[in-house]
């Protein structure tokens, strides 16, 4: 079987783009039936990876990439995200201030943590809070999800792996 390891990398894209499915739940606001300006809400975010039966793989480092097309409408608290440690990606500058939401995070989940890793047909979900913006017009904004994972290297491509057993008897005149 030929392979050629410089199309290595496009395939482990490849994969992730087509074999790892990412859904959004429905927003859940903190009370009633709807949010409102400066309302808390939360959301699942559930990534599923291939069946062995359709070429799965094991993924690690799994993260989950969070941003709100407009941030004037909804935002992310970078403090206190159920589903692991999270970051601000929208620029924030240093000194950060963890309290203050952002409109687009990166969550971590605890490392060796089950949500950290997919194996082959494994679903897992994380929860996200977020908190609506204050315009007493409230507005619309597109939630957007990403998935970010690192291909187990060590399962595609065992070490110590052997060749066949070769022999040959050895006779010895008595």
């Amino acid at each position: 079987m030929a392979i050629n390891l410089k199309d290595v990398p496009d395939a482990v894209k490849a994969y992730v783009n087509t074999r790892v499915a990412v859904t959004v739940s429905a927003f859940t606001p903190s009370a009633g039936n709807s949010i409102q300006p400066n309302e808390k809400f939360t959301f699942t975010v559930t990534a599923a990876n291939a069946t062995p039966a359709n070429g799965g793989i094991n993924l690690k480092n799994i993260r989950y990439r969070i941003e709100s097309a407009s941030p004037a409408v909804a935002k992310f608290p970078v403090e206190g995200q159920p589903g692991g440690t999270a970051t601000p990606l929208d620029g924030t500058t240093l000194p950060l201030d963890i309290t203050a939401p952002a409109g687009a995070i990166l969550i971590t989940p605890a490392a060796n943590s089950d949500n950290s890793k997919l194996e082959p047909g494994e679903t897992d979900s994380i929860v996200v809070r977020g908190i609506a913006g204050s315009a007493p017009a409230g507005g619309d904004s597109s939630i957007r999800v990403r998935v970010l994972a690192d291909v187990d290297l060590d399962q595609l491509f065992p070490r110590n792996e052997d060749t066949p057993v070769t022999s040959r008897t050895l006779h010895v005149e008595g």
